[in-house]
C-alpha cells in the first residue's frame, strides 16, 4: 500500500511539475493546461494520504505477526522396538506453535 501511494505521488508529480504546465515555471500555471495540473495535485493528495493511512496497517501487522501461529518441518527422532532392541529412526514432522 505505501508503495502503492509512493509511486501515484511520484507519477503525479512528473504532471504537475512538466514544464509544459506552467506559464511562468514554478510560479503561475498555464491556464490553457490546468486540468492536468489540477488532476496531478489531486493524484499527489491522493497518493499521500494513502502513504500516510498505511502506517497504522504496518503498525497493526507487527503486532500480529508476534501472535501469529508459527509452522515448520523438521525431523524428530523417534525410537523403534525392533525384535531384541530400540532403534532411532528420523521421522519427518509438522510442527504447528500457536503463542498464547
Amino acid at each position: 500500500m505505501a508503495g502503492g501511494g509512493i509511486g501515484i505521488a511520484l507519477l503525479s508529480l512528473s504532471s504537475a511539475t512538466n514544464p509544459d504546465n506552467w506559464l511562468i515555471p514554478g510560479i503561475l500555471p498555464d491556464p490553457a493546461n490546468e486540468d492536468r495540473f489540477k488532476k496531478g495535485s489531486g493524484f499527489f493528495l491522493l497518493g499521500s494520504a494513502i502513504v500516510l493511512g498505511s502506517v497504522p496497517l504496518f503498525i497493526a501487522a507487527g503486532k500480529n505477526k508476534r501472535k501469529a501461529a508459527q509452522l515448520s518441518v523438521s525431523t524428530q527422532n523417534i525410537r523403534q522396538l525392533y525384535t531384541n532392541r530400540f532403534a532411532s529412526k528420523a521421522i519427518p514432522s509438522l510442527q504447528l506453535k500457536i503463542a498464547l
